[in-house]
Order: structure tokens, then C-alpha cells, then sequence
């Protein structure tokens, strides 16, 4: 059996099963709020794993994980927690049995109608691309696959010639599927059929309500699962940078070291850098260890202020996109695609933020460029 057919067979068995599903579960009932919190609460003990009496952030990760097996009702729940929890303004929220019955009381339940308006425009995307230029602020993170995949996307996006290299990766065929093809494999293009109702409500998205980031990260998936299965064993799994840019990383890792001390390998390191921004090359930044740079004293406690007080906060183990970068300031712009869940007190999304171009490899410990 080829890659191409296992491909189709994965895509062929998703399909079906979630025909299936839809058949026997319809999701009606659950487009309302009593609907929802009346689910949620008659299933409190299988979604609450831990078993604390608190649906926590841990215990929504683990049920969106089995999305895949899972009946329909029970994603459309936990996309439903996931979202929710983004928009009362941190992922670290939990709920109990009264914050569910709070949701139809008039104080909190326009947070759950934004979460269940949400769903529904997650549901009925249609359209493949947005009518004008693919903008990287508006590449969100679903709960899928880590930031890596969209952050390189979203400084794929960020480049001049981005929008159009973005859009030769999906072809439509005549039958409405879709075949990927990822610059960094093309001997190996893979075929999506349809998208799921997990892939929408859960998976990455475009803010402009649009599907392309959804159909890429699916095929990411797919391709991901077929790496494993025919040429797993030779470790031969495609980085997302690689496969999205279709060429090598240049990666920095960068020395964190005291702001008063710039060391040669510092200077090389950014004039690197420099080169690379104004070369438009696609540039992602990572903080890959446990340690992250703002609670570790390597960046004055001024800028961490200025940027917690806009809602952002770098985070250990996480992967950002580099948007731009303005000569004249020597500022780039640093854009994260989870920002859907990083809002202020005002509710208005905050996922960028203007760093000085000295204090990179302060803020980040490896710095990846396209080759």
C-alpha cells in the first residue's frame, strides 16, 4: 500500500465514521446554552478525568484528544469548555456545577452565547481563502497540534511572496476534496476529503472565516500519521518549518546572557537576523526549554510590564511568528497565534507585541530562519 492510498483510506474511514456520528447524534440540542450546560453537567464525571469536581484546563485537553473517537455531542462539549474558558480571559480557568448553572443567568450568559456564536461560525466556514491578502494576525491556534505548525505559518504569511505560496500548496479537485501538497514533501501530496466537525470547532483557524488554515493543519495531521506509519522508523517526520517552507532551518540558539553582556556570537547571531528580515525569509521564534525569559530575569522588568499590561506574555515551550520589522526603530513585531485566548479586561485580543530587534535572543532560545 502507497502513501497516496493510505492517505485516501485515513481521510475515506474519518469521513465516514463522522457521517456516521452525525446520523445518530445530532448536535441541535447543544446550540443553546441551557442545551450545552445541561450536557456538560449530566456528564460532569466522565469529563471532570481527575476527578476533583472541577472541569480544569487538563481535563478539557484530554477529551478534545479523543475527539477522534468520541461521539459528536461530546466534542461539540469540549470545544465548547475550550473556547468558553478563551473568552472569560485565561485558559486556566475551571469550572464546577454552579459556574454551569450560572451560564443562563444574564450576567455570564453573553459569554456563553460568544462562545456558542463562535462554534457556529467555526461550523459553517465554507469559503477557502479570504478575498484579499492572507493576513498572519488572523492565523489562530486550535488545540490540534503545537504552536510550531502555526507559527510558522503565520510568518509564512507575513513574507511578500507568502499569500501566493500558501495558496499553491491546496489544489480543489473536481470531486470538492482537497490535495495538499507541502512544498518541504512533495513527492508525498496528501488527500483531504472533507473536514470534520472536530477539524472546525477544534483545529486551527483563520479569524476571517476562512478554511485553508484548518484544511493545512488537517493535511499536517495526515501527513504527520503517514510519516509514522511507512518511514517512521528512519526518523524521517518533516519538520513543520521544513515542510511548510520547503526548505532547511537555519536555527540560532541563542546564550541568554545578562543584558549588559553582548558577546561575539551575539553580534553574529544578529546580523544573521538582520540579514534574514531584510530578505523577507520566514522567521520563527522559541522558547524551547522550560525556563521562559520574562520570570527568569533576563529581560528588565519595564518590558515585561509593558507587554503583561497589553495582555501578552511570553511562555516556555512555545513557538511565535515574526510579522515584520521596521528599520528605522530596529523593532520587530512578534505575533502569537494562540492569541485567541489572550484578551484584556476590555476583551480585545492582544496577541502581538513590538520587541526591540537587541533583545531576541533575550526573550528566545532558539531562533529558526528559512534557509
Amino acid at each position: 500500500m502507497n502513501f497516496q492510498s493510505l492517505s485516501n483510506q485515513g481521510a475515506n474511514l474519518s469521513q465516514q465514521n463522522f457521517q456516521h456520528q452525525i446520523g445518530q447524534n445530532p448536535l441541535q440540542e447543544l446550540h443553546s446554552i441551557a442545551g450545552v450546560s445541561s450536557y456538560i453537567k449530566s456528564n460532569f464525571r466522565q469529563i471532570d478525568i481527575d476527578g476533583d469536581g472541577r472541569i480544569g484546563r487538563n481535563d478539557v485537553l484530554r477529551m478534545l484528544s479523543q475527539a477522534e473517537t468520541q461521539k459528536v455531542e461530546d466534542t461539540f462539549a469540549s470545544a465548547f469548555l475550550y473556547h468558553y474558558r478563551g473568552n472569560r480571559g485565561t485558559k486556566e480557568i475551571s469550572l464546577n456545577c454552579q459556574d454551569l448553572e450560572r451560564m443562563s443567568d444574564p450576567k455570564f450568559s453573553d459569554r456563553a452565547q460568544r462562545t456558542l456564536d463562535q462554534l457556529a461560525k467555526k461550523e459553517s466556514v465554507a469559503e477557502l481563502y479570504p478575498k484579499h491578502r492572507i493576513d498572519p494576525t488572523t492565523i489562530l491556534q486550535g488545540a490540534l497540534v503545537d504552536s510550531k505548525f502555526t507559527a510558522t505559518l503565520a510568518a509564512l504569511a507575513a513574507t511578500p511572496e507568502g499569500d501566493k505560496r500558501i495558496k499553491k500548496m491546496i489544489k480543489v479537485n473536481a470531486d470538492d476534496s482537497y490535495t495538499v501538497t507541502f512544498p518541504g514533501d512533495p513527492q508525498h501530496p496528501i488527500q483531504v476529503w472533507e473536514l470534520t466537525l472536530r477539524d472546525k470547532i477544534i483545529g486551527s483557524s483563520c479569524a476571517d472565516g476562512r478554511l485553508f488554515v484548518t484544511l493545512l493543519e488537517r493535511a499536517y495531521e495526515l501527513h504527520r500519521q503517514m510519516m509514522q506509519i511507512t518511514e517512521g522508523r528512519l526518523g524521517l517526520e518533516k519538520d513543520p518549518f521544513e515542510l511548510l517552507t520547503g526548505k532547511a532551518a537555519i536555527k540560532l540558539s541563542t546564550k541568554r546572557n545578562s543584558l549588559l553582556s553582548i558577546s561575539s556570537q551575539d553580534m553574529r547571531n544578529r546580523q544573521i537576523i538582520l540579514q534574514a528580515l531584510k530578505s523577507y525569509k520566514t522567521v520563527t521564534l522559541a522558547i524551547v526549554d522550560d525556563q521562559c525569559a520574562e520570570t527568569s530575569g533576563y529581560v528588565i522588568r519595564r518590558r515585561i510590564a509593558e507587554r503583561q499590561a497589553r495582555g501578552f506574555q511570553l511562555r516556555s515551550k512555545h513557538t511565535y511568528a515574526l510579522i515584520d520589522y521596521n528599520e528605522n526603530t530596529r523593532m520587530v513585531t512578534v505575533c502569537d497565534a494562540s492569541k485567541s485566548a489572550i484578551k484584556d479586561q476590555n476583551g480585545t485580543v492582544q496577541g502581538e507585541i513590538n520587541i526591540q530587534l537587541s533583545e531576541l535572543e533575550r526573550c528566545f532560545s532558539e531562533i529558526s530562519i528559512e534557509a
